[in-house]
Protein backbone atom coordinates (compact mmCIF):
# COMPACT_ATOMS: atom_id res chain seq x y z
CA UNK A 1 0.00 0.00 0.00
CA UNK A 2 1.55 3.63 -0.69
CA UNK A 3 1.87 6.40 1.62
CA UNK A 4 0.35 9.36 1.43
CA UNK A 5 2.82 12.32 0.69
CA UNK A 6 0.66 15.64 2.11
CA UNK A 7 0.93 18.08 0.00
CA UNK A 8 1.03 22.00 1.80
CA UNK A 9 0.60 24.58 -0.14
CA UNK A 10 0.44 28.80 0.44
CA UNK A 11 0.69 32.11 -0.70
CA UNK A 12 1.40 35.14 0.79
CA UNK A 13 -0.97 37.61 0.02
CA UNK A 14 -4.05 38.14 -1.93
CA UNK A 15 -2.55 39.60 -4.68
CA UNK A 16 -0.50 36.55 -5.38
CA UNK A 17 -3.58 34.24 -4.51
CA UNK A 18 -5.33 36.40 -7.45
CA UNK A 19 -2.57 35.67 -10.21
CA UNK A 20 -3.73 32.50 -10.46
CA UNK A 21 -0.58 30.16 -10.75
CA UNK A 22 0.77 30.18 -7.72
CA UNK A 23 -1.27 27.39 -5.37
CA UNK A 24 -1.95 25.53 -8.53
CA UNK A 25 1.48 25.51 -9.63
CA UNK A 26 2.76 24.39 -5.68
CA UNK A 27 0.14 21.54 -5.95
CA UNK A 28 0.95 20.24 -9.65
CA UNK A 29 4.64 20.05 -8.68
CA UNK A 30 3.73 18.39 -5.44
CA UNK A 31 1.80 16.12 -7.21
CA UNK A 32 4.32 15.23 -9.40
CA UNK A 33 7.13 14.96 -6.67
CA UNK A 34 4.52 12.09 -5.18
CA UNK A 35 4.22 10.39 -8.74
CA UNK A 36 7.74 10.23 -9.05
CA UNK A 37 8.48 9.09 -5.81
CA UNK A 38 5.70 6.07 -5.34
CA UNK A 39 3.31 8.35 -3.35
CA UNK A 40 -0.71 8.93 -3.03
CA UNK A 41 -0.98 12.40 -2.90
CA UNK A 42 -3.01 14.82 -0.69
CA UNK A 43 -3.69 18.50 -0.70
CA UNK A 44 -3.34 20.99 2.36
CA UNK A 45 -4.47 24.30 0.80
CA UNK A 46 -4.11 27.20 2.93
CA UNK A 47 -5.24 29.29 0.22
CA UNK A 48 -3.64 33.07 1.33
CA UNK A 49 -1.85 33.28 5.08
CA UNK A 50 0.74 35.76 5.78
CA UNK A 51 3.94 34.32 7.15
CA UNK A 52 5.17 37.04 9.20
CA UNK A 53 2.20 36.15 12.28
CA UNK A 54 1.72 33.49 14.66
CA UNK A 55 1.13 30.08 12.63
CA UNK A 56 -1.86 28.86 14.76
CA UNK A 57 -3.66 31.67 13.14
CA UNK A 58 -3.40 29.14 9.46
CA UNK A 59 -6.05 26.93 10.26
CA UNK A 60 -5.18 24.09 7.64
CA UNK A 61 -1.79 24.06 9.19
CA UNK A 62 -3.17 23.45 12.69
CA UNK A 63 -5.11 20.51 11.46
CA UNK A 64 -2.16 18.96 9.83
CA UNK A 65 0.06 19.75 12.34
CA UNK A 66 -2.30 18.22 14.44
CA UNK A 67 -2.15 14.73 12.28
CA UNK A 68 1.30 15.14 12.68
CA UNK A 69 0.89 14.64 16.66
CA UNK A 70 -1.57 11.64 16.17
CA UNK A 71 1.09 10.00 14.00
CA UNK A 72 -1.05 9.84 11.17
CA UNK A 73 1.39 11.68 8.94
CA UNK A 74 5.03 10.58 8.14
CA UNK A 75 5.52 12.58 4.67
CA UNK A 76 4.89 16.46 4.42
CA UNK A 77 5.65 18.26 1.05
CA UNK A 78 6.53 21.78 0.78
CA UNK A 79 7.39 24.11 -2.53
CA UNK A 80 9.45 25.71 -0.42
CA UNK A 81 10.95 25.68 3.35
CA UNK A 82 9.22 29.40 3.49
CA UNK A 83 5.59 28.39 2.79
CA UNK A 84 5.79 26.45 6.46
CA UNK A 85 7.13 30.09 7.95
CA UNK A 86 9.62 32.52 7.77
CA UNK A 87 9.00 33.73 11.22
CA UNK A 88 11.49 32.66 13.99
CA UNK A 89 10.03 31.03 16.68
CA UNK A 90 7.19 29.75 14.36
CA UNK A 91 9.99 27.77 11.92
CA UNK A 92 11.79 26.27 15.34
CA UNK A 93 8.07 25.07 16.74
CA UNK A 94 7.01 23.50 13.72
CA UNK A 95 10.50 21.91 12.60
CA UNK A 96 10.77 20.57 16.17
CA UNK A 97 6.94 18.77 15.97
CA UNK A 98 8.13 17.71 12.72
CA UNK A 99 11.35 16.07 14.20
CA UNK A 100 9.99 14.43 17.83
CA UNK A 101 7.48 13.18 15.26
CA UNK A 102 9.95 11.35 13.13
CA UNK A 103 8.28 13.00 9.72
CA UNK A 104 10.47 13.32 6.55
CA UNK A 105 10.04 16.60 4.94
CA UNK A 106 10.27 17.02 1.13
CA UNK A 107 10.80 19.44 -0.76
CA UNK A 108 11.08 20.65 -4.71
CA UNK A 109 14.83 20.02 -4.09
CA UNK A 110 14.57 16.45 -2.22
CA UNK A 111 13.85 15.08 0.63
CA UNK A 112 14.84 15.87 4.35
CA UNK A 113 15.18 13.45 7.07
CA UNK A 114 14.81 15.37 10.25
CA UNK A 115 15.96 13.12 12.72
CA UNK A 116 19.14 12.98 10.38
CA UNK A 117 21.62 15.58 11.79
CA UNK A 118 23.06 17.34 8.63
CA UNK A 119 19.90 17.20 7.09
CA UNK A 120 18.53 18.64 10.07
CA UNK A 121 21.63 21.51 9.93
CA UNK A 122 20.55 22.37 6.23
CA UNK A 123 16.48 22.89 6.78
CA UNK A 124 17.54 25.33 10.07
CA UNK A 125 19.96 27.01 7.58
CA UNK A 126 17.15 27.34 4.85
CA UNK A 127 14.87 28.57 7.65
CA UNK A 128 16.88 31.18 8.51
CA UNK A 129 17.34 31.98 5.00
CA UNK A 130 13.64 32.57 4.68
CA UNK A 131 13.51 34.83 7.62
CA UNK A 132 16.08 36.77 6.47
CA UNK A 133 14.71 37.06 3.02
CA UNK A 134 11.06 37.91 4.26
CA UNK A 135 12.93 40.96 6.59
CA UNK A 136 14.56 42.14 3.43
CA UNK A 137 11.62 42.26 1.41
CA UNK A 138 10.34 44.55 3.92
CA UNK A 139 12.76 46.56 4.69
CA UNK A 140 12.81 47.48 0.84
CA UNK A 141 8.98 47.67 0.76
CA UNK A 142 9.31 50.21 3.82
CA UNK A 143 11.87 52.05 2.05
CA UNK A 144 10.53 52.01 -1.86
CA UNK A 145 6.82 53.56 0.34
CA UNK A 146 9.50 56.23 1.95
CA UNK A 147 10.36 57.36 -1.84
CA UNK A 148 7.16 57.18 -3.62
CA UNK A 149 5.76 59.69 -0.20
CA UNK A 150 8.94 61.84 -0.31
CA UNK A 151 8.06 62.32 -4.10
CA UNK A 152 4.31 63.07 -3.32
CA UNK A 153 2.83 59.81 -3.89
CA UNK A 154 -0.22 58.04 -1.51
CA UNK A 155 1.53 55.98 1.35
CA UNK A 156 -1.40 53.32 0.85
CA UNK A 157 -5.19 52.13 2.21
CA UNK A 158 -8.20 54.39 0.86
CA UNK A 159 -7.99 58.11 -0.34
CA UNK A 160 -9.59 61.03 2.91
CA UNK A 161 -12.84 62.24 1.97
CA UNK A 162 -12.60 64.40 -1.08
CA UNK A 163 -10.20 62.75 -2.68
CA UNK A 164 -9.89 60.42 -5.12
CA UNK A 165 -6.83 57.94 -6.08
CA UNK A 166 -5.39 58.31 -9.50
CA UNK A 167 -2.59 57.06 -11.05
CA UNK A 168 0.06 58.22 -13.15
CA UNK A 169 2.54 56.69 -15.54
CA UNK A 170 4.21 54.86 -13.34
CA UNK A 171 1.01 53.56 -11.71
CA UNK A 172 1.52 54.96 -8.24
CA UNK A 173 -1.45 57.11 -6.65
CA UNK A 174 -1.46 60.41 -5.98
CA UNK A 175 -4.82 62.25 -3.98
CA UNK A 176 -7.08 64.07 -6.70
CA UNK A 177 -9.85 66.39 -5.95
CA UNK A 178 -13.05 64.72 -5.74
CA UNK A 179 -15.58 67.74 -6.93
CA UNK A 180 -18.50 66.35 -5.61
CA UNK A 181 -17.14 65.33 -1.96
CA UNK A 182 -15.23 68.67 -1.90
CA UNK A 183 -17.92 70.72 -1.62
CA UNK A 184 -19.60 68.90 1.24
CA UNK A 185 -15.67 68.94 2.79
CA UNK A 186 -16.19 73.18 2.12
CA UNK A 187 -19.74 73.28 3.85
CA UNK A 188 -18.40 71.02 6.96
CA UNK A 189 -16.17 73.56 7.59
CA UNK A 190 -18.22 76.55 7.30
CA UNK A 191 -20.96 74.47 9.56
CA UNK A 192 -18.72 74.63 12.40
CA UNK A 193 -16.69 77.70 11.80
CA UNK A 194 -20.58 79.52 12.25
CA UNK A 195 -21.05 77.82 15.51
CA UNK A 196 -22.33 74.09 14.55
CA UNK A 197 -20.78 71.15 16.59
CA UNK A 198 -20.12 68.02 15.53
CA UNK A 199 -23.43 65.71 16.01
CA UNK A 200 -25.56 68.62 14.76
CA UNK A 201 -23.21 68.63 11.34
CA UNK A 202 -23.83 65.36 11.36
CA UNK A 203 -27.47 65.54 11.52
CA UNK A 204 -27.51 68.00 8.21
CA UNK A 205 -25.11 65.07 6.37
CA UNK A 206 -28.05 63.15 7.31
CA UNK A 207 -30.81 64.79 6.09
CA UNK A 208 -28.77 65.47 2.50
CA UNK A 209 -28.19 62.08 2.10
CA UNK A 210 -24.46 62.29 2.03
CA UNK A 211 -22.58 59.11 2.10
CA UNK A 212 -19.06 58.55 3.47
CA UNK A 213 -16.34 58.16 1.45
CA UNK A 214 -16.67 54.27 2.22
CA UNK A 215 -20.36 54.54 1.21
CA UNK A 216 -21.68 54.53 4.35
CA UNK A 217 -25.47 56.33 4.91
CA UNK A 218 -24.65 57.22 8.63
CA UNK A 219 -21.91 59.89 9.53
CA UNK A 220 -20.23 59.36 13.55
CA UNK A 221 -19.53 62.39 15.58
CA UNK A 222 -15.75 61.04 15.27
CA UNK A 223 -15.42 60.82 11.87
CA UNK A 224 -16.48 64.10 11.03
CA UNK A 225 -14.16 65.62 13.82
CA UNK A 226 -11.27 63.74 12.49
CA UNK A 227 -11.85 65.03 9.01
CA UNK A 228 -12.05 68.76 10.80
CA UNK A 229 -8.51 67.95 12.08
CA UNK A 230 -6.85 66.80 9.31
CA UNK A 231 -4.32 69.14 7.12
CA UNK A 232 -4.86 67.80 3.82
CA UNK A 233 -7.64 70.17 3.32
CA UNK A 234 -5.07 73.29 2.83
CA UNK A 235 -2.53 71.35 0.88
CA UNK A 236 -0.46 69.09 2.63
CA UNK A 237 0.36 66.70 5.52
CA UNK A 238 2.85 64.30 7.58
CA UNK A 239 3.61 60.77 6.64
CA UNK A 240 5.68 59.48 9.63
CA UNK A 241 7.16 56.05 9.62
CA UNK A 242 6.74 53.84 12.01
CA UNK A 243 10.27 52.39 12.12
CA UNK A 244 12.28 55.28 12.34
CA UNK A 245 9.74 58.02 13.62
CA UNK A 246 10.89 60.30 10.86
CA UNK A 247 8.04 62.84 9.49
CA UNK A 248 7.91 63.60 5.67
CA UNK A 249 5.76 66.81 4.62
CA UNK A 250 3.72 65.85 1.68
CA UNK A 251 2.18 68.42 -0.80
CA UNK A 252 -1.72 67.78 -1.83
CA UNK A 253 -4.30 69.87 -3.50
CA UNK A 254 -6.11 71.58 -1.22
CA UNK A 255 -9.65 71.73 -1.06
CA UNK A 256 -9.87 75.12 1.48
CA UNK A 257 -8.07 77.92 1.98
CA UNK A 258 -6.06 79.13 4.90
CA UNK A 259 -8.05 81.29 6.65
CA UNK A 260 -10.83 79.05 6.94
CA UNK A 261 -8.76 76.26 8.39
CA UNK A 262 -7.35 78.82 11.16
CA UNK A 263 -10.51 80.00 12.42
CA UNK A 264 -11.29 76.77 12.86
CA UNK A 265 -8.69 76.00 15.25
CA UNK A 266 -9.34 79.39 16.56
CA UNK A 267 -12.93 77.90 17.09
CA UNK A 268 -12.23 74.37 18.14
CA UNK A 269 -9.12 75.72 20.90
CA UNK A 270 -11.91 78.22 22.65
CA UNK A 271 -15.04 75.04 23.08
CA UNK A 272 -12.06 72.88 24.66
CA UNK A 273 -11.45 75.80 27.00
CA UNK A 274 -14.56 76.08 28.10
CA UNK A 275 -15.40 72.40 27.78
CA UNK A 276 -16.25 70.45 31.30
CA UNK A 277 -16.64 73.93 33.19
CA UNK A 278 -20.41 72.83 32.65
CA UNK A 279 -23.04 70.46 32.19
CA UNK A 280 -22.21 71.02 28.34
CA UNK A 281 -19.25 73.15 26.81
CA UNK A 282 -20.84 76.31 26.16
CA UNK A 283 -21.84 77.13 29.77
CA UNK A 284 -18.87 78.25 31.97
CA UNK A 285 -20.55 79.58 35.14
CA UNK A 286 -20.76 77.08 37.87
CA UNK A 287 -24.96 76.41 39.01
CA UNK A 288 -26.14 75.33 42.56
CA UNK A 289 -27.27 72.92 40.61
CA UNK A 290 -24.43 71.51 38.75
CA UNK A 291 -24.09 67.91 38.55
CA UNK A 292 -27.20 66.85 41.06
CA UNK A 293 -29.77 68.32 39.42
CA UNK A 294 -31.59 65.51 36.85
CA UNK A 295 -34.64 66.32 34.91
CA UNK A 296 -37.22 64.08 36.83
CA UNK A 297 -38.48 62.91 33.26
CA UNK A 298 -35.86 61.32 31.55
CA UNK A 299 -33.08 61.06 34.01
CA UNK A 300 -30.81 63.56 32.19
CA UNK A 301 -28.64 66.59 33.86
CA UNK A 302 -29.91 69.77 33.80
CA UNK A 303 -27.99 72.05 32.14
CA UNK A 304 -28.38 75.96 32.42
CA UNK A 305 -28.94 78.70 29.48
CA UNK A 306 -29.73 81.91 29.33
CA UNK A 307 -31.76 84.65 27.62
CA UNK A 308 -32.21 88.53 27.75
CA UNK A 309 -33.92 88.51 30.78
CA UNK A 310 -33.23 85.62 33.02
CA UNK A 311 -30.94 82.53 33.39
CA UNK A 312 -32.87 79.36 33.54
CA UNK A 313 -32.39 75.47 33.85
CA UNK A 314 -33.43 73.09 31.00
CA UNK A 315 -33.69 69.51 30.66
CA UNK A 316 -30.30 68.54 28.62
CA UNK A 317 -32.19 66.26 26.95
CA UNK A 318 -34.45 68.97 25.33
CA UNK A 319 -31.09 69.58 23.24
CA UNK A 320 -31.19 65.99 21.99
CA UNK A 321 -34.07 67.30 19.84
CA UNK A 322 -32.10 68.84 17.33
CA UNK A 323 -28.83 67.39 17.82
CA UNK A 324 -30.12 64.05 17.62
CA UNK A 325 -29.22 61.65 14.75
CA UNK A 326 -30.25 57.85 16.48
CA UNK A 327 -33.27 56.70 14.88
CA UNK A 328 -36.24 55.72 17.13
CA UNK A 329 -34.06 57.78 20.31
CA UNK A 330 -36.14 58.59 23.35
CA UNK A 331 -36.19 62.07 23.58
CA UNK A 332 -37.70 63.66 27.08
CA UNK A 333 -41.33 65.40 27.01
CA UNK A 334 -40.15 68.18 29.03
CA UNK A 335 -40.87 71.15 27.67
CA UNK A 336 -40.85 74.38 29.83
CA UNK A 337 -37.82 76.09 31.45
CA UNK A 338 -37.64 77.28 34.85
CA UNK A 339 -35.88 80.18 36.16
CA UNK A 340 -32.69 79.82 37.89
CA UNK A 341 -33.11 82.05 40.70
CA UNK A 342 -36.32 81.52 41.80
CA UNK A 343 -35.51 77.39 41.60
CA UNK A 344 -31.72 77.72 43.65
CA UNK A 345 -33.90 80.16 46.58
CA UNK A 346 -36.41 77.36 47.01
CA UNK A 347 -34.24 74.51 46.87
CA UNK A 348 -31.34 76.56 49.20
CA UNK A 349 -33.75 76.96 51.84
CA UNK A 350 -35.49 74.13 52.01
CA UNK A 351 -32.17 72.24 52.41
CA UNK A 352 -31.45 74.53 55.33
CA UNK A 353 -34.60 74.40 56.59
CA UNK A 354 -34.32 70.76 56.97
CA UNK A 355 -30.83 70.58 58.70
CA UNK A 356 -32.11 73.18 61.37
CA UNK A 357 -34.89 70.68 62.50
CA UNK A 358 -32.92 67.56 61.91
CA UNK A 359 -31.55 66.02 64.75
CA UNK A 360 -29.93 63.47 63.05
CA UNK A 361 -28.04 65.89 61.70
CA UNK A 362 -26.88 67.47 64.41
CA UNK A 363 -25.76 64.30 66.12
CA UNK A 364 -23.94 63.41 62.62
CA UNK A 365 -22.33 66.94 62.95
CA UNK A 366 -21.18 66.10 66.62
CA UNK A 367 -19.79 62.83 66.28
CA UNK A 368 -17.94 64.11 63.45
CA UNK A 369 -16.02 66.66 65.40
CA UNK A 370 -15.56 64.40 68.28
CA UNK A 371 -12.62 62.44 66.98
CA UNK A 372 -9.13 63.78 67.69
CA UNK A 373 -5.74 63.84 66.39
CA UNK A 374 -5.14 60.17 66.61
CA UNK A 375 -8.01 59.14 65.41
CA UNK A 376 -7.43 60.98 62.20
CA UNK A 377 -3.85 59.55 61.96
CA UNK A 378 -5.76 55.98 62.40
CA UNK A 379 -8.11 56.62 59.41
CA UNK A 380 -5.11 58.51 57.05
CA UNK A 381 -2.97 55.04 57.56
CA UNK A 382 -5.79 52.43 57.11
CA UNK A 383 -5.89 54.43 53.51
CA UNK A 384 -2.22 54.47 52.62
CA UNK A 385 -2.08 50.94 53.60
CA UNK A 386 -5.17 50.51 51.50
CA UNK A 387 -3.62 51.73 48.69
CA UNK A 388 -0.57 49.71 49.14
CA UNK A 389 -1.83 46.53 49.31
CA UNK A 390 -4.32 47.69 46.02
CA UNK A 391 -1.25 48.27 44.11
CA UNK A 392 0.68 45.01 45.61
CA UNK A 393 -2.49 42.79 44.75
CA UNK A 394 -2.49 44.64 41.34
CA UNK A 395 0.96 43.65 40.31
CA UNK A 396 0.51 40.26 41.55
CA UNK A 397 -2.99 39.76 39.14
CA UNK A 398 -1.08 41.65 36.40
CA UNK A 399 1.43 38.58 37.10
CA UNK A 400 -1.23 35.81 36.84
CA UNK A 401 -3.30 37.21 34.13
CA UNK A 402 0.06 36.95 32.17
CA UNK A 403 0.98 33.40 33.24
CA UNK A 404 -2.22 32.30 32.23
CA UNK A 405 -2.28 34.05 28.32
CA UNK A 406 1.59 31.92 28.35
CA UNK A 407 0.00 29.23 29.51
CA UNK A 408 -2.77 28.76 27.02
CA UNK A 409 -0.59 29.31 24.15
CA UNK A 410 1.92 26.75 25.59
CA UNK A 411 -1.21 24.09 25.78
CA UNK A 412 -1.65 24.26 21.86
CA UNK A 413 1.97 23.25 21.57
CA UNK A 414 1.87 20.17 23.61
CA UNK A 415 0.84 16.78 23.13
CA UNK A 416 0.12 16.07 27.08
CA UNK A 417 -2.11 19.13 28.39
CA UNK A 418 -3.27 17.70 31.56
CA UNK A 419 -0.41 19.02 33.69
CA UNK A 420 -1.13 22.37 31.70
CA UNK A 421 -5.01 22.19 32.35
CA UNK A 422 -4.28 21.66 36.24
CA UNK A 423 -1.84 24.87 36.70
CA UNK A 424 -4.60 27.03 34.42
CA UNK A 425 -7.16 26.09 37.02
CA UNK A 426 -4.98 26.96 39.46
CA UNK A 427 -3.76 30.39 38.14
CA UNK A 428 -7.63 31.07 37.59
CA UNK A 429 -8.48 30.41 41.24
CA UNK A 430 -5.62 32.75 42.53
CA UNK A 431 -7.06 35.25 39.96
CA UNK A 432 -10.51 35.40 41.39
CA UNK A 433 -8.85 35.64 44.53
CA UNK A 434 -6.66 38.43 44.14
CA UNK A 435 -9.79 40.28 42.50
CA UNK A 436 -11.65 39.72 45.60
CA UNK A 437 -9.04 41.09 47.50
CA UNK A 438 -8.43 44.19 45.44
CA UNK A 439 -11.84 44.88 45.80
CA UNK A 440 -12.27 44.58 50.00
CA UNK A 441 -9.38 46.78 50.02
CA UNK A 442 -11.32 49.05 47.51
CA UNK A 443 -14.16 49.08 49.57
CA UNK A 444 -12.23 49.67 52.97
CA UNK A 445 -10.37 52.69 50.94
CA UNK A 446 -13.72 53.84 49.88
CA UNK A 447 -15.68 53.74 53.24
CA UNK A 448 -11.85 55.52 54.96
CA UNK A 449 -12.17 57.99 52.51
CA UNK A 450 -16.16 59.00 52.11
CA UNK A 451 -15.41 59.45 56.12
CA UNK A 452 -12.89 61.70 56.01
CA UNK A 453 -14.87 63.71 53.04
CA UNK A 454 -17.46 63.63 55.57
CA UNK A 455 -15.71 65.00 58.13
CA UNK A 456 -14.23 67.94 55.88
CA UNK A 457 -17.46 69.01 54.91
CA UNK A 458 -18.74 69.14 58.69
CA UNK A 459 -15.51 71.34 60.04
CA UNK A 460 -16.19 73.54 56.79
CA UNK A 461 -20.13 73.50 57.32
CA UNK A 462 -21.69 71.58 59.66
CA UNK A 463 -21.65 74.47 62.40
CA UNK A 464 -22.65 77.52 60.14
CA UNK A 465 -26.30 76.63 59.38
CA UNK A 466 -28.18 79.46 60.23
CA UNK A 467 -25.44 81.98 58.82
CA UNK A 468 -25.52 80.37 55.95
CA UNK A 469 -29.12 81.10 55.17
CA UNK A 470 -28.32 84.84 55.36
CA UNK A 471 -24.44 84.69 53.99
CA UNK A 472 -24.86 87.34 51.01
CA UNK A 473 -20.86 86.60 50.00
CA UNK A 474 -20.99 82.49 49.02
CA UNK A 475 -20.57 82.23 45.76
CA UNK A 476 -22.43 79.35 43.77
CA UNK A 477 -19.86 77.47 43.40
CA UNK A 478 -19.40 77.42 47.44
CA UNK A 479 -22.85 76.62 47.87
CA UNK A 480 -23.09 73.70 45.25
CA UNK A 481 -20.21 72.70 47.01
CA UNK A 482 -22.28 72.37 49.83
CA UNK A 483 -24.84 71.04 48.35
CA UNK A 484 -23.35 67.97 47.00
CA UNK A 485 -21.75 67.44 50.59
CA UNK A 486 -25.63 66.77 52.20
CA UNK A 487 -27.84 66.00 49.25
CA UNK A 488 -27.32 62.94 46.26
CA UNK A 489 -29.99 64.29 43.55
CA UNK A 490 -32.45 66.87 43.06
CA UNK A 491 -34.79 65.81 40.39
CA UNK A 492 -37.21 68.63 38.37
CA UNK A 493 -40.07 67.37 37.14
CA UNK A 494 -43.35 69.13 35.54
CA UNK A 495 -46.35 68.57 37.63
CA UNK A 496 -48.82 70.39 35.63
CA UNK A 497 -49.03 73.32 32.99
CA UNK A 498 -47.72 75.89 35.73
CA UNK A 499 -46.06 74.18 38.17
CA UNK A 500 -43.15 71.91 39.02
CA UNK A 501 -41.94 69.50 41.27
CA UNK A 502 -38.50 69.30 42.60
CA UNK A 503 -37.77 66.23 44.85
CA UNK A 504 -34.68 66.44 46.77
CA UNK A 505 -32.83 63.63 48.09
CA UNK A 506 -30.64 63.80 51.24
CA UNK A 507 -27.47 61.22 51.55
CA UNK A 508 -29.25 60.51 54.98
CA UNK A 509 -32.86 60.64 56.66
CA UNK A 510 -32.70 64.11 58.13
CA UNK A 511 -36.43 65.02 56.80
CA UNK A 512 -38.71 64.78 59.90
CA UNK A 513 -36.56 62.28 61.72
CA UNK A 514 -37.35 63.08 65.81
CA UNK A 515 -35.20 62.64 69.31
CA UNK A 516 -37.07 61.22 72.39
CA UNK A 517 -35.66 61.65 75.75
CA UNK A 518 -35.49 58.09 77.75
CA UNK A 519 -36.24 60.43 81.24
CA UNK A 520 -37.03 63.52 80.28
CA UNK A 521 -36.63 64.78 84.34
CA UNK A 522 -33.18 62.99 84.12
CA UNK A 523 -32.17 64.26 80.67
CA UNK A 524 -28.30 62.71 81.81
CA UNK A 525 -29.46 59.44 80.93
CA UNK A 526 -29.60 60.02 77.10
CA UNK A 527 -32.15 60.30 73.83
CA UNK A 528 -33.06 57.76 71.40
CA UNK A 529 -32.90 58.89 67.61
CA UNK A 530 -35.74 57.93 65.48
CA UNK A 531 -34.55 58.37 61.69
CA UNK A 532 -36.79 60.17 59.30
CA UNK A 533 -37.06 59.87 54.94
CA UNK A 534 -34.61 60.80 52.58
CA UNK A 535 -36.57 62.90 50.51
CA UNK A 536 -38.19 66.30 50.29
CA UNK A 537 -40.00 67.76 47.89
CA UNK A 538 -41.53 71.06 46.88
CA UNK A 539 -43.87 72.76 44.50
CA UNK A 540 -43.23 76.00 42.93
CA UNK A 541 -43.99 78.32 39.82
CA UNK A 542 -40.78 79.03 38.64
CA UNK A 543 -42.16 81.00 35.33
CA UNK A 544 -43.31 84.14 37.16
CA UNK A 545 -41.62 86.45 38.93
CA UNK A 546 -44.23 85.63 41.54
CA UNK A 547 -43.91 81.82 43.12
CA UNK A 548 -46.56 79.73 44.88
CA UNK A 549 -44.76 77.41 47.39
CA UNK A 550 -46.23 74.23 49.16
CA UNK A 551 -44.64 71.66 51.45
Amino acid sequence: MKETLHIYTRVSTDAQEEKGTSLESQAEQGKEYAAANGFKAQIWNEGSATSSTDWTNRSVLVRLLGEVTDGNIQHIYVWNTDRLSRERLSTAIIHDKLTKNGVTLHTKSGSRDLTDSHDKLLLDILGSISTFDNELRTERFRLGKLSKVRNGYWHGGAALYGYDLVADKTGSNKLAINKAQAKWVKKIYSLYNSGMSADRIVKVLLQNNVATSRGNAIWSEGSVSKLLSNTHYVGSYVYTDKKTGEQIRVKCDSIIDAATYKKYQKIKKSREVSKGTGVYSGRKQVTLLQDIGFCGGCGRKLTSGSNKSSRFYQCRGYWRRYRSTKIDETLCSSKRTIRLDLADELIWNTVLDVLTTSHLYKETVKQALLPDESSQKERDSEQSNAKKQIKRLTKQLAKVDAAIVSNMTNKALVDDTSRIEKVITQLQEQELQLKADIERHQSALEKASSTSQWINWVRAFGEKIESLKTAKNMSEEEKNKFLKGIVETIDVKEKDKITHKLTIKFRQAFVDDSLEWIDTKKKSLGYKLYKGKKTKTVTGEFSLKKRIETA
